[in-house]
């Protein structure tokens, strides 16, 4: 969950009201018995987010299978903890659209995701903080 926390920060900072973001859960590890409760779903609170719970991790196997044909390394059978950034212009049709960037583990390819959405949207990034000189 620390992978939503902080793509939840990122968000905050970036102001493009135009983004989408699709958040998947899906049952991972042996302890994931069911759908994440609402308290893990309000770690992205992001107006521009939808969450949906992948039960048959249908949307791994699809990413996994696209990955793969196109010669990119993924290291489990499962893709989990990690981001894809797509332009505006993609489109998914029979297989998911190639992406503007992919990787993971989610906290530590962040600032990479921040640098493409910055770029892609031509949004600002609000640090929170104003220099007064």
């Amino acid at each position: 969950m620390r992978g939503a926390s902080a793509l939840q920060a990122v968000l905050d900072d970036l102001q493009e009201k135009g983004l989408r973001v699709i958040v998947v859960w899906e049952p991972v590890l042996i302890t994931d018995l069911a759908p994440p409760m609402n308290s893990v779903l309000s770690i992205i609170s992001d107006p521009r987010a939808v969450q949906f719970y992948d039960e048959y991790r249908v949307l791994s196997g699809e990413l996994l299978r696209a990955t793969t044909e196109r010669g990119e390394a993924c290291e489990d059978d499962i893709v989990w903890d990690y981001v894809f950034v797509f332009s505006p212009e993609a489109r998914w049709e029979m297989s998911p659209p190639i992406a503007d960037f992919a990787g993971g583990p989610v906290v530590t390819v962040l600032d990479q995701v921040r640098q493409r959405l910055t770029l892609l949207t031509g949004s600002s990034i609000s640090t929170g903080r104003e220099d007064h000189e």
